[in-house]
């Protein structure tokens, strides 16, 4: 996501009509890259890389992700920078203003759903149970009212498929991006692949994954999606559930399906700090 808004700003203005398409043929370009590289066999290069490094990329993906959910979780607002360290110096400099209901909410969440694994099964839904008690205290308690953040409205509509209109200009410009983001996304998703299958003693074929991803990329920018990479947080909650197969994706993707089309007026009341 922030390589993207990188590689757009200079081009557009985000969130207008000319950024969004774009995004979209951007996806479409980084999916070609990663399935030629797939099918010309050259994940090998990622063999190259060393642990250490996969390790640092891993560590350097949570400190990024804590940053920017430090300050939904205690109920403040931070002006946020390219670089992860002056994010913390601004979270150190906004804790003094934090919301005591917000914080008091985002913490007894976290408490709840470790002990609750710890206690019940680390198969239990805890972060699903705690997430619907969280929307129903939310909608009969007016916390919104109470200055306690919530997600609100979902723009969540489906996308007919559409190919993207391609040109020589729109490829030349973002084809340099597009070459760093696909190696930069696609060492994300290995970086969490090689973490999990290090645990379970599975091996991992770098050219299937590849393909895996630049089928996601183009699939993505048919449906007016951006780039997409691997998951962090998402793959460590399909493992701690127990997840052993590709089948755990299918199911996940039909219940994504069905929240988008039923389920996003009762997201609106879930507290940020919840999510």
């Amino acid at each position: 996501s922030f390589l993207t808004l990188t590689a757009l700003v200079p081009l557009a203005k985000p969130e207008s009509p000319e950024y969004i398409g774009y995004a979209i043929v951007l996806a479409l370009i980084i999916g070609l890259v990663q399935l030629l590289m797939g099918f010309f066999r050259l994940g090998f290069i990622l063999n190259f890389i060393s642990h250490s490094v996969i390790t640092g990329f891993t560590i350097a993906a949570a400190i990024i992700i804590a940053s920017t959910q430090i300050p939904s979780l205690f109920g403040f607002r931070v002006e946020k920078h390219e670089f992860v360290f002056l994010n913390f110096y601004e979270i150190i400099l906004g804790l003094p203003g934090a919301s005591l209901l917000t914080a008091l909410i985002g913490v007894s969440s976290v408490v709840l759903i470790i002990t609750a694994k710890k206690k019940i099964s680390k198969a239990f839904p805890a972060a699903l149970v705690v997430m619907v008690v969280g929307i129903l205290l939310s909608y009969f308690l007016g916390l919104e009212a109470k200055n306690v953040a919530v997600i609100g409205d979902i723009n969540a509509r489906i996308s007919l498929p559409a190919i993207p209109t391609l040109s020589f200009g729109n490829v030349s410009t973002l084809l340099p991006s597009a070459l760093i983001i696909a190696i930069i996304g696609f060492l994300e998703a290995y970086a969490v692949s090689k973490s999990i299958s290090s645990q379970t003693r599975q091996k991992l074929d770098v050219n299937q994954e590849l393909i895996g991803q630049g089928l996601g990329n183009v699939a993505s920018s048919l449906f007016k999606g951006y780039p997409i990479a691997g998951s962090f947080s998402r793959t460590a909650v399909n493992f701690s559930a127990g997840a052993v197969s590709g089948i755990s994706s299918v199911f996940v993707s039909l219940f994504v399906l069905i929240t988008i089309l039923f389920l996003t007026p009762f997201i609106y009341f879930l507290p940020k700090a919840i999510l």
